[in-house]
């Protein structure tokens, strides 16, 4: 009974593990400005302006008339900040601007610092996955590419009109060049103009109208 206890808890240890592991990694959604070094980010604050970003919703939060506000813009009177360049602190915890009196205070040191690499100039593979990285629709190739070459080595991938299309080669076709459309060699037109051959052959010396009497 304990055995069984024992693998159990193996077991259910494991699926948990996998889960976490599924779970704690979203570099396909994160912006082209976040920050690298993270496999999961929940929240960038930006301490510069007191703003929070959702990385999940994409959206902004920020504090307005005694209230947080989510939109997927900044009101007018920010400005432009300039999102690559601003220092961004990424928080992994649900609703981290209802403790923004402690990160005001924690991460204030980080205004005017603006020697963060983002996903953008990263030339790490694995930010490539991210929807928003320039070479992120090579990569999406690429990995079309991979997954169909394990099952098929004749397929290949080819964007007509900014759509990936799916190509099969027929080798079949190929190897059958100058058969029939059924994969037989075209043997009838050969033996047609050896029958008319022969047939010549036989009626040399014959009239038109057959043997003579």
């Amino acid at each position: 009974m304990k055995k069984l206890l024992v693998v159990f808890a193996i077991f259910i240890a494991g699926l948990s593990a996998e889960a976490q592991v599924k779970i704690n990694v979203n570099i396909g959604v994160q912006p082209a400005w976040g920050p690298t070094g993270y496999d999961y980010a929940g929240y960038y604050y930006f301490p510069e302006i007191n703003v929070y970003y959702d990385v999940t919703s994409e959206q902004y939060v920020y504090f307005n008339n005694r209230q947080w506000i989510h939109a997927y813009r900044l009101p007018s009177y920010f400005g432009k900040p300039d999102l690559f360049r601003m220092y961004k602190v990424v928080i992994n915890e649900r609703n981290p601007y209802l403790n923004n009196r402690i990160h005001v205070s924690q991460y204030s040191k980080f205004k005017k610092q603006y020697n963060q690499q983002v996903i953008r100039d990263s030339r790490e593979e694995k930010y490539y996955q991210s929807k928003f990285h320039p070479k992120h629709d090579q990569w999406e190739r690429e990995q079309v590419a991979k997954n169909y070459h394990k099952k098929d080595k004749d397929v290949k991938v080819v964007v007509k009109n900014d759509v990936k299309v799916v190509v099969k080669e027929d080798n079949h076709y190929k190897n059958d060049k100058g058969r029939g459309n059924d994969g037989r060699n075209d043997y009838s037109k050969n033996d047609n103009s050896n029958n008319r051959n022969s047939s010549k052959k036989e009626d040399k010396g014959r009239g038109s109208y057959g043997p003579r009497s």
